[in-house]
């Protein structure tokens, strides 16, 4: 699969449909009752890649004669044009992985046409797996439709080193930053700022932490300088750190000193980051958009914001945002305990389980 994932990296922007096109490669454990096809993960980075290539792991990825296809959201338009090209002709099950949705406010091609061809694969597709219930209701609402025949499954992750309770009030920023990102930057940075100059936080060990890639995109916008001002005033004041992005190898040594997440992204349908500071024991403080609240349940502090917007990445008030954060510092212990009772309600035998009874009872 690396070979195969790096030349298609260096011969096309697209996915390609595998089992079209290169059905003389030879699959692993072939007499297998499940044999499902999860496209070609190509990307490095970002949730859906996770999941997938976690997916993989245990289900195996079937790239000649499979019986079923685990067909998502993120897949290219040529993907998913192949992927109902290919289930009609050879009459295999899809089952759709359906995350968030796109619209013009982040997404910069022809959000219409993509959603129209989400909307085609899934009424033809076997079952509709909804990462949150929000996904389901914004399908309602941008496209007037919901796959009926559907089910809602949650994401998660296998444990995690869950942080101890300290007297660091480390709060975390994590995400790869681009174009769009300043709307979940900048209230972090300028609600510290303020901290820093109407509260007294040096003797309470605060410190904002920032963690993740910034993409040339991120670099090149217009909200960057203003992020980086702030960003140069604090770290003379030692109230700012950036530590990078962080993998597998060297997470726990990233991570393990992080009491407190702000996770300010607008209408974030389900992410995995979400259930890992969950699992490590970190509290989250949450633009209450997209479905982020399903996951934290009444572990974290949410922040409202209008929701379903597509017109704009709505943005937590600074304000509100710094009251929010001398909020969970005052109920660290009570928040901490929820956190963790919370991360228990997420399974990850019982996330691959579903995955199987839902192959087996959708094989035809």
């Amino acid at each position: 699969m690396p070979i195969i994932n790096f030349f298609l990296k260096k011969l096309t922007k697209n996915f390609l449909f595998l089992p079209k096109f290169f059905s003389f490669i030879p699959a692993v454990n072939y007499k297998k009752e499940i044999r499902p096809y999860f496209g070609v993960n190509i990307f490095t980075t970002g949730g859906p890649y996770i999941r997938t290539k976690r997916l993989t792991k245990y289900f195996g990825n079937f790239l000649i004669k499979p019986n079923i296809i685990y067909a998502q959201s993120y897949w290219t338009d040529q993907e998913i044009i192949d992927c109902i090209k290919y289930s009609q002709k050879k009459n295999i099950p899809i089952i759709f992985n359906q995350n968030g949705w796109y619209y013009k406010s982040w997404f910069k091609g022809d959000y219409k046409y993509r959603n129209k061809l989400i909307c085609k694969i899934q009424k033809i597709s076997k079952l509709v797996l909804y990462q949150s219930n929000f996904c389901k209701k914004f399908s309602k609402k941008i496209n007037n439709y919901y796959a009926k025949n559907s089910v809602i499954l949650l994401n998660d992750v296998p444990n995690l080193p869950i942080n101890k309770i300290n007297n660091k009030n480390f709060f975390m920023v994590n995400a790869i930053f681009d174009e769009n990102s300043g709307h979940l930057l900048l209230p972090a940075i300028k609600a510290f700022y303020k901290l820093a100059h109407t509260n007294n936080i040096a003797n309470q060990g605060l410190k904002l932490i920032i963690v993740g890639i910034f993409k040339k995109s991120a670099k090149r916008s217009k909200w960057f300088d203003e992020y980086m001002c702030y960003y140069k005033l604090l770290s003379k004041e030692k109230l700012v750190e950036y530590r990078g992005s962080y993998n597998k190898k060297n997470a726990n040594l990233i991570l393990n000193d992080i009491s407190y997440a702000l996770h300010l992204k607008y209408n974030d349908p389900c992410p995995n980051k979400i259930i890992e500071n969950l699992k490590r024991g970190i509290i989250n403080i949450y633009s209450d958009s997209g479905g982020v609240r399903e996951l934290v349940g009444n572990a974290g502090i949410p922040i409202k914001v209008k929701n379903y917007s597509t017109k704009k990445l709505y943005q937590v008030d600074v304000n509100i945002l710094k009251e929010k954060i001398l909020l969970a510092l005052k109920n660290k212990n009570k928040l901490y305990k929820r956190t963790i009772q919370q991360s228990r309600k997420f399974n990850y035998k019982n996330y691959i389980k579903s995955h199987k009874d839902i192959f087996i009872k959708n094989l035809s």
